[in-house]
């Protein structure tokens, strides 16, 4: 009647003999008194598998051992000691497979059914299930508890289409019969945390009412469920869908700061500053007062939670001010202690957070793009201290120079740097202007703690010869502030061999006949600025021919003209220049002209 094979009985057999090895080692797990052993589920040393007065080995005995281990009843969950029995037995004659741990699952059951079907057992053997009060294992379920006195959610009202990035306002209305005080929550669908938004602590029997604002990033359609608890710990939840559309909403609203990333220090200001792009409309000839009124609420921030064991996040959002006239606000960040309480605004602890504004009364709003985060206040400073510098040896003028300072805060602050190079021509890493930096700017409203920018290496390039102070500053963004200044001497290591080169005598002119001929300077490297004709040209001795003159050109300087007079003529020409790097250099040559009368050759 079995059906099974020969060798599933074999293998059958091999794991019976290896529980009765674990049974018996087992023996040492078990306490006095216990049936089965609480780490492997076995039967201890000493617990006997015998049903009604002992073991029966044929198969009449065996339906007697069944029926009377199922005398009690079972159903799927039940759990005990009378439990492992049966799965013992049931294991011993190769029905049941699995682990002995006392708890009837549907593979015991998957056994029994097995047996029964071998051994022609038609009627069930065990009287009928009776399912035990779920409240009687289970009272903390919610529907265990009296009904009378759980909140009651009388009504949700918002929007259940939004575009992406649209603002969305719920108003939930929820009472207790008992009086007792009610806190409202609510899951977006979106994220993994809880955000409390609400709670009215004084008991009130009349009807409670939360609003909620919200707006979603991505597509979809989103369920946000919100929970009313009662200060007895009882909860009533209700939801609805959301449809969220591609498009994304556009708020004429924009935060400005803070935008993410900044430290703001509790005592300190921040400036709040945002703008609104939005325009109003008066029809012409119409008396229209239009102004815009703005809120600014306080959001704490918690990272999504992608993991399956989330924290329950409790975020609160804040009022910081209402009906803000203009597109700033300063807020002074509380910081209340006991000798200095707070009295006109609310503590804020240190963490992260966003700025939300929104037009007054409207879903039109913009938040942080990131959070910034509030840091304690520090009541001393101290300085921060710049420890070491490297100054390039030889400096040249028209050269780059280069520089490498390092500065440490005992508060780890991050550092601004900048530099007076002594010529007045300031350059500051704050706003990256040439040379190079690693300066930022210090944060409005706060101070950073990364202990960043240390290093500062500069390089600079000072255009004349001198000798230059410079002035390295750093600051720690509080008030703590060092510099250290040094003297550079510029030098100049250029050679400047100025010569004219053009041979003498000069080629022939003939008078009434056009003349032009160029006077070529060379040898030595011009400073930045001067080209070949940018020398200064002179007759320094004797005069040229009459008619002609010196004239400068895109190639150089050149003795151009018409001959009025014929002769020989002796004169002598100077190139010079005056630099800050070289100084005054000059050149001087005489030349030889001879200028013929149409008839007359002459000739040297």
């Amino acid at each position: 009647m079995r059906k099974y094979t020969s060798v599933l009985f074999a293998f059958v057999l091999f794991i019976t003999l290896l529980g009765f090895n674990a049974n018996s080692a087992s023996a040492t797990n078990c306490a006095p008194g216990d049936l089965f052993s609480s780490a492997t589920g076995q039967p201890c040393s000493g617990t006997k598998m015998e049903v009604n007065g002992g073991a029966d080995s044929s198969e009449d005995g065996d339906v007697l051992k069944f029926n009377d281990l199922l005398k009690n009843g079972f159903a799927i969950g039940s759990k005990g000691d009378d439990v492992r029995m049966l799965q013992q037995f049931l294991r011993d004659l190769g029905y049941y497979l699995g682990k002995i741990d006392g708890n009837y699952g549907k593979r015991t059951a998957r056994a029994v059914k097995d047996f029964q079907d071998d051994n022609d057992i038609t009627a069930p053997p065990v009287p009928p299930i009776v399912i035990e009060d779920p409240c009687k294992i289970r009272p903390d379920l919610s529907f265990c508890k009296p009904q009378s006195s759980y909140p009651v959610i009388s009504g949700i009202s918002g929007p259940q289409s939004l575009k992406i990035n649209e603002a969305g306002t719920w108003v939930v209305k929820a009472s207790d019969s008992s009086g007792r005080s009610l806190a409202y929550s609510v899951v977006w669908g979106d994220e993994y945390y809880k955000t409390t938004q609400n709670s009215l602590s004084a008991p009130m029997a009349r009807e409670q009412v939360a609003t909620f604002t919200h707006s979603y990033m991505q597509a979809g359609t989103y369920t946000p469920i919100f929970t009313v608890t009662n200060d007895a710990g009882q909860i009533t939840q209700a939801s609805l869908s959301v449809s969220v559309g591609g498009t994304n909403y556009y708020s004429s609203v924009s935060v400005l700061s803070p935008n993410g990333g900044e430290y703001l220090q509790k005592g300190a200001t921040q400036t709040i500053t945002w703008q609104d792009n939005s325009t109003t409309t008066c029809p012409k000839g119409a008396n229209c007062i239009s102004v815009k009124l703005y809120d600014i609420k306080l959001v704490a921030y918690n990272p999504s939670c992608t993991s399956q064991a989330c924290p329950d996040y409790h975020i609160t959002s804040r009022i910081i001010a209402s009906s803000v006239y203009g597109y700033s606000y300063d807020w002074s960040i509380p910081n209340c202690t006991t000798s200095k309480p707070c009295s006109s605004n609310f503590e804020v602890g240190t963490g992260a957070y966003t700025i939300q504004i929104c037009q007054s009364g409207t879903a039109i709003c913009d938040s942080s793009d990131s959070y910034f985060k509030v840091i304690p206040a520090i009541l001393t400073n101290n300085p921060p201290k710049i420890v070491s510098s490297t100054i390039q040896a030889t400096i040249l003028a028209e050269q780059s120079a280069s520089f490498n300072f390092t500065a440490t805060d005992l508060e780890n602050d991050d550092l601004s740097w900048s530099v007076d190079w002594g010529d007045y021509a300031k350059y500051s890493g704050i706003y990256g202007t040439s040379g190079g930096s690693t300066g930022i700017a210090c944060p409005v409203g706060g101070v950073k703690q990364n202990g960043t920018n240390y290093n500062f290496s500069p390089s600079y390039t000072w255009a004349s010869v001198g000798n230059y102070e410079v002035t390295v500053s750093v600051s720690d963004c509080r008030g703590g502030t060092d510099s250290l200044k040094f003297r550079v001497n510029v030098s100049s290591t250029k050679v400047y061999n100025l010569s004219i080169d053009t041979p003498s005598p000069l080629p022939n002119a003939t008078v009434g006949t056009s003349y032009k001929v160029a006077i070529d300077a060379s040898g030595g490297t011009l400073p930045v600025g001067y080209n070949s004709n940018g020398y200064n040209w002179s007759v320094s001795s004797g005069y040229l021919p009459y008619g002609l003159s010196l004239s400068s050109s895109d190639h150089g300087m050149v003795i151009t003209g018409t001959p009025t007079m014929y002769g020989i003529f002796h004169f002598s020409l100077t190139a010079s220049f005056n630099s800050s790097i070289t100084g005054f250099q000059s050149a001087t040559k005489e030349f030889i002209l001879a200028v013929d009368s149409g008839t007359t050759k002459r000739s040297f």
